[in-house]
């Protein structure tokens, strides 16, 4: 996943591809000793499955929706009708006065009109892509029984920083960082711009506008807002159920 937008967007001249299998090398090694770790520092929910397939899977799309959408000229076929139908829809959706891609642009000071309307289609589409996952990935996680299974829902092996010891405060907790991450959802895309300014200035760069520094740009601007409303909905559900677990085993300790 690392490694093929490299492959396919990267130009010749411009080389760099073996840097990004070594990162994709690397990070593969790392989720590998997550899930082979008895407590986790990093990834969350190892055993309850399909948390982390949606990640990954809000990273394909956004992957997919750019490289389709960069290749529409070129070819024809369903795919590219509904990406072509994506890209319209979110247009009509982000470009009004509350869009956080403006500042995005300003931040980048891209010049050249072609590139400028093409960062923005880029951008405007992937942050929907990333968005509407998510709330699909809601409707999965609400309507089915997950975390349960046939084994039950360990919570220390998934989230070791809850201590289901803690009782009715592990819930509160969550919760409160629910809350917590779905602000950030909303403002994420808006203090990005910010933050990748500071780091234009403490740096002192001048970026010059390509497909593939656009793509790990506008991928990361998408997909990390996206990945906190999913942890939300995550949280919520957990928290929802911990304390509907809590009120069944005190009423029946009570009978």
């Amino acid at each position: 996943m690392i490694a093929f937008p490299s492959s396919v967007l990267a130009s010749p001249e411009i080389g760099g591809f073996g840097a990004f299998v070594i990162f994709a090398l690397l990070a593969a090694t790392i989720v590998f000793f997550e899930y082979a770790a008895v407590s986790p520092s990093l990834i969350e929910f190892r055993y309850a499955p399909p948390y982390n397939r949606f990640r990954v899977l809000v990273f394909g799309f956004i992957t997919m929706f750019i490289v389709s959408t960069l290749n529409l000229n070129n070819q024809v076929g369903p795919i590219f009708d509904v990406v072509a139908g994506i890209s319209n829809l979110a247009s009509g959706v982000l470009n009004n006065a509350f869009s956080p891609i403006p500042s995005l642009l300003s931040v980048l000071q891209i010049e050249s009109p072609v590139d400028k309307a093409e960062f923005t289609t880029l951008a405007e589409g992937s942050l929907f892509v990333a968005f509407v996952t998510a709330i699909l990935f809601c409707f999965v996680i609400w309507l089915q029984r997950w975390p349960l299974s046939n084994q039950g829902f360990n919570l220390w092996p998934n989230m070791p920083s809850f201590h289901a010891r803690a009782g009715s405060k592990t819930e509160t907790r969550m919760i409160q960082i629910a809350i917590l991450s779905i602000a950030m959802a909303i403002a994420l895309p808006y203090l990005f711009p910010i933050v990748l300014q500071v780091l234009k200035d403490w740096l002192g760069f001048q970026y010059s506008y390509t497909r593939h520094s656009a793509f790990w740009i506008i991928a990361f601007w998408a997909l990390i807002p996206a990945m906190a409303l999913m942890r939300a909905l995550v949280l919520l559900k957990v928290a929802y159920l911990a304390s509907q677990l809590r009120s069944m085993n005190t009423k029946s300790q009570a009978e």
